[in-house]
């Protein structure tokens, strides 16, 4: 997928199987995948709280990223989570995305250390600054305790 192909349709979040012993099934990852891609999806989210990105190592991420861009092989765009506390974790997360084969990005507001409003814009400013790709905000108030005002995402 080119990073300029507009994204629009069902982009649903993905759920990464685990084995019994806590390592990513690869075989059900790539089967849950092909299915959802075969019912017509317009792209797909990875490494969102339905990823349970929160509880993953660095390591890994880079590997449901690596499986992921493999398994779905240019079809339909391949969304990933960039989501951490704070902005430089972020940052290091969508680099590693963008280089394993990630076409967009989606990131909430940095959360546990939260500060305020202009905390949150500066945040997104960084993050659409430094990472060459789309990216999207992904509010979830429930998870991160604070709402995006839609006012400030399009500033």
């Amino acid at each position: 997928m080119s990073s300029n192909v507009p994204f629009s349709g069902v982009v649903p979040p993905v759920v990464t199987p685990d084995t019994p012993d806590h390592q990513l099934d690869v075989v059900s990852f790539e089967r849950s995948i092909n299915r959802l891609i075969e019912a017509g999806v317009d792209g797909l989210f990875f490494l969102g709280s339905s990823g349970e990105v929160v509880f993953a190592t660095d390591e890994r991420r880079d590997q449901i990223v690596r499986e992921a861009v493999r398994i779905v092989d240019h079809r339909v765009p391949v969304l990933v989570g960039i989501i951490d506390t704070q902005t430089e974790r972020v940052l290091e997360h969508g680099r590693r995305a963008l280089a394993l084969g990630a076409d967009a990005l989606v990131a909430t507001a940095p959360f546990y250390a939260l500060g305020g409003p202009a905390d949150i814009e500066e945040h997104f400013r960084i993050l659409h600054q430094e990472l060459d790709a789309p990216l999207f905000a992904y509010d979830i108030p429930v998870c991160v305790h604070t709402k995006l005002p839609w006012k400030m995402l399009a500033r």
